[in-house]
């Protein structure tokens, strides 16, 4: 398993069969089916405000890519298939490890 909180109230889970990303409320969180991923990279530094417009759940045009960002530093682009409505859909998260985290992803 991979757990790393960054903040008080942000965290990023891995398990055997899913990952969770996001804040502690449940409308403010994620979780992905592993076997739904199909990309994941390591990003060296997301800067949140002058990349994503700040901090927290943001949306980034022209993709409406959603970015679940903590603070600056490292994080994850992942592309995963939404169980939802089965549509690829992007997300870039903070994360303290990012390399370590790709490799437990692939």
């Amino acid at each position: 398993n991979y757990s790393y909180p960054l903040r008080r109230n942000y965290h990023v889970r891995l398990t055997r069969d899913s990952i969770a990303y996001g804040y502690s409320s449940s409308c403010a969180q994620n979780t992905v089916d592993r076997s739904q991923i199909r990309s994941v990279e390591a990003i060296e530094h997301i800067n949140g405000l002058c990349e994503w417009g700040g901090y927290g759940i943001r949306k980034q045009l022209p993709d409406w890519e959603t970015g679940y960002i903590a603070r600056n530093g490292p994080g994850v682009r992942m592309t995963f298939l939404d169980g939802k409505d089965g549509k690829e859909k992007a997300v870039t998260f903070s994360c303290k490890d990012p390399e370590k985290l790709v490799t437990l992803l692939t």
